[in-house]
């Protein structure tokens, strides 16, 4: 078995001989991995507001004609 990220192995959830498809097999507590976990939802996060904001502008674009504005906010949430 493998993991790929380093960690320590607190819990075996099995024993070796039985029948595990499916099943939780260990828990491996990972400092690197809670930073990943972290990074993914600082990401989720930004591109949720960015998101809001892109809606929000559309809005004012439909309602009211602030087309350069929307443009702008676009432009952020597509950049690479």
């Amino acid at each position: 078995m493998s993991a790929p990220q380093a960690g320590l192995i607190s819990k075996v959830e099995v024993a070796w001989v039985s029948n595990c498809q499916g099943q939780v097999l260990a828990q491996i507590q990972s400092p690197d991995l809670l930073g990943l976990q972290r990074e993914v939802l600082n990401a989720d996060t930004t591109l949720n507001l960015a998101q809001a904001k892109l809606n929000r502008d559309q809005t004012l674009l439909t309602k009211h004609h602030f087309q350069n504005r929307w443009q702008e906010t676009k432009a952020i949430l597509t950049a690479p």
